[in-house]
C-alpha cells in the first residue's frame, strides 16, 4: 500500500490488496478489521455479508507527517490505539449496533495515540509514570480533536475508471463543485475546504488529488536526498505543464519547505543559450554554490527546446545527470551534490514527451527514432521522477476538479496582490458576478498568467470592493480570455 501520497490512493490499494493479493485472502473473511495507517489514518473494513469499508483521517496531515516533522518516534501508538478503541466498545457494549461502536472507538484510539505521542515523557523527567495516564482521560479537548477525525465511505469497485473518479472533495461535499469553488474564492482554502484532505508546501497549496500525489512524490525523493551523506550525483527531476501555469514554482516550493537554509535555487533558460560552453559555465556556477554548503537548486527552463536539431540539450546532460561530472577543456569538475529540475517549455506532459499522445502508427515509429537519436530514451532512464502541472484550464474531460484549482489560484492572487479586498472575517470582496466569470470562463489563454493579468489591468488600486466597472475593457479582455463567454457568465444573473 503506497505510503504519504494520498487518502485517496492510501484507500484503493487497500481495496485492491484485499481483492487480489493471494497471501491477505484470508483478511477478507474478517467480520470487522481494522488497519491503522500512522498517527493520522485509519480504514475499517466490515463483511457482514456486503463488504464495505471507511477511511478515517486527519484532513491536513498524511502517513507520518506528524512523526516526520518532530524527527522522533516512540513504541506503543498500537497499543495506546487499542486501549482507546476498547475503551469506547467497552463503555457502549449493551448498545445494539457493534459497528458504530468500532467507529467511535477508531475515532477515539486515534485521538489517544496522538496524545501520547504529544506528552511523550512529559515535562518533568525526574517526576513521571510512563505512559502518562492523562492520555486516556477524555476532557474537552479530546472532543475538539476527535470532530477533526474524519470519515469517508470508500468505493469497494476495483475497476480502474471507477476508482479514478473517486474524491474525497466530491464524498464529503453534497454541494455542486462550482459551488464549492465560489465559496473558496468568497471565504478562503480553511473555510470551504475545512475538512478536505489539502497538502501545503511553503506558499502552495494543493487539493487536487493527482497533483497532491504528484508533489508528495516529489517531496519525498527530494527529502531522501536531502537527508542521504555520500551521493555520487544529482537528483533530476522533470517537470512539465502549458506555458504560464507555474511549473518552477511548485517544486520549488516543496524543496524550500523541506531545508530553507540548505537550498540554493539557481535558473537558466536554455532556450536563450547559443553554445553548450554557456551551459558548461552554469555548471561551474552550481558547483561552486555546492562548495559554499549549500545545496544547489537548479531549473533548466525550456531544456526540450531546439539546439542543434530537436532536443538537442539532452546529450550534454547524460554525463551530468549519471556521474555527477562535467568536463571543461581537458579537466573533469565535480558536480557535488545538486537537484536538477528540468522544466518543459514545448511539451506540457511527461506522456507527450514520451511520444505517447501519437496516435499514428507510422509517425510514432519515426518519433522513437528521432527520439532515439537524440538520447532521449537515455535521458529519461536518469530522470528519478516528474511531475505534470495541472493549471487553472481543464486538461481533459475526465479532469473535473479544474474548477477547485482555478478557485484557489484565484483567491492566492487576491491574497497577495490585493490584500485590502479581503475584510476582517476572511471574506473577498468581489462582485458574484466577477467570481463567476473568473471561474466559468472555459479557457485562459495563458493559464495563471492570465488570470494575474486581469487582476492587474483592472482598476484597484485604491478600490475596497471589486466591482464590474473595474474590470477592463473588452478588447484588452480578449487578450487572456474569451471576452463574449467571459462577459456571459459575469451577466448570468
Amino acid at each position: 500500500i503506497s505510503r504519504s501520497l494520498s487518502w485517496e490512493k492510501t484507500s484503493l490499494n487497500f481495496v485492491w490488496q484485499l481483492s487480489n493479493n493471494p497471501n491477505l485472502s484470508f483478511l477478507a473473511d474478517c467480520r470487522h478489521l481494522i488497519v491503522t495507517f500512522g498517527l493520522e489514518g485509519a480504514i475499517y473494513y466490515q463483511d457482514m455479508g456486503t463488504p464495505k469499508a471507511k477511511l478515517y483521517f486527519f484532513p491536513y496531515e498524511f502517513e507520518g507527517d506528524v512523526v516526520g516533522d518532530n524527527f522522533g518516534t516512540m513504541y506503543g501508538f498500537t497499543s495506546c490505539f487499542v486501549a482507546g478503541l476498547t475503551g469506547a466498545i467497552s463503555d457502549g457494549y449493551q448498545a445494539k449496533d457493534f459497528s458504530k461502536l468500532i467507529s467511535q472507538g477508531i475515532k477515539s484510539g486515534m485521538v489517544t495515540a496522538r496524545k501520547y505521542f504529544e506528552t511523550g515523557f512529559g515535562k518533568d523527567l525526574h517526576n513521571f509514570i510512563f505512559p502518562d495516564p492523562s492520555v486516556f482521560e477524555h476532557n474537552s479537548d479530546d472532543t475538539v480533536l476527535m470532530e477533526h477525525v474524519q470519515d469517508v465511505s470508500m468505493p469497494m469497485d476495483t475497476d480502474i475508471d471507477i476508482q479514478n473518479q473517486w474524491y474525497i472533495l466530491k464524498e464529503k461535499n453534497t454541494a455542486s463543485l462550482a459551488d464549492i469553488a465560489f465559496d473558496v474564492v468568497k471565504n478562503g482554502e480553511d473555510k470551504a475546504l475545512k475538512f478536505i484532505p489539502t497538502a501545503s508546501f511553503g506558499k502552495l497549496k494543493v487539493v487536487d488529488r493527482t497533483e497532491i500525489e504528484s508533489y508528495r512524490s516529489i517531496k519525498n525523493l527530494i527529502s531522501e536526498y536531502i537527508n542521504t551523506i555520500n551521493v555520487p550525483r544529482p537528483l533530476s527531476i522533470a517537470v512539465f505543464g502549458t506555458p504560464g501555469s507555474g511549473k518552477s514554482f511548485g517544486v520549488t516550493e516543496i524543496a524550500s519547505s523541506i531545508a530553507p537554509e540548505l537550498i540554493r535555487k539557481l535558473n537558466f533558460n536554455l532556450s536563450q543559450f547559443h553554445s553548450h560552453v554557456e551551459l558548461l559555465t552554469a555548471f561551474h556556477k552550481i558547483s561552486d554554490n555546492g562548495n559554499l554548503g549549500k545545496i544547489p537548486f537548479v531549473v533548466f527552463d525550456e531544456f526540450d527546446s531546439n539546439f542543434e536539431g530537436n532536443l538537442g540539450w539532452l546529450k550534454y546532460f547524460l554525463t551530468p545527470m549519471q556521474d555527477g561530472v562535467y568536463r571543461k577543456e581537458d579537466a573533469i569538475h565535480p558536480i557535488g551534490k545538486a537537484i536538477f529540475v528540468f522544466a518543459g517549455g514545448i511539451n506540457t506532459s511527461f506522456d507527450e514527451f514520451c511520444g505517447g499522445n501519437i496516435k499514428d502508427e507510422i509517425e510514432y515509429k519515426n518519433f522513437l527514432k528521432n527520439f532515439k537519436n537524440a538520447k532521449g530514451p537515455d535521458f529519461v532512464s536518469r530522470l528519478r521522477g516528474y511531475v505534470n502541472i495541472l493549471g487553472p484550464n481543464q486538461t481533459t474531460g475526465d479532469d473535473q476538479l479544474y474548477v477547485i484549482r482555478r478557485a484557489m489560484g484565484f483567491r492566492s492572487l487576491v491574497e497577495r496582490k490585493l490584500p485590502q479586498l479581503i475584510n476582517d472575517k476572511g471574506e473577498a470582496q468581489i462582485d458574484s458576478g466577477v467570481i463567476r466569470a473568473m471561474l466559468g470562463v472555459p479557457r485562459f489563454k495563458h493559464e495563471t498568467r492570465s488570470m494575474e493579468a486581469i487582476i492587474e489591468m483592472s482598476m484597484l488600486n485604491r478600490a475596497k470592493k471589486w466591482e464590474q466597472s473595474m474590470l477592463p475593457p473588452k478588447e484588452q479582455l480578449s487578450l487572456h480570455v474569451d471576452e463574449e463567454q467571459f462577459l456571459r457568465y459575469m451577466m448570468e444573473e
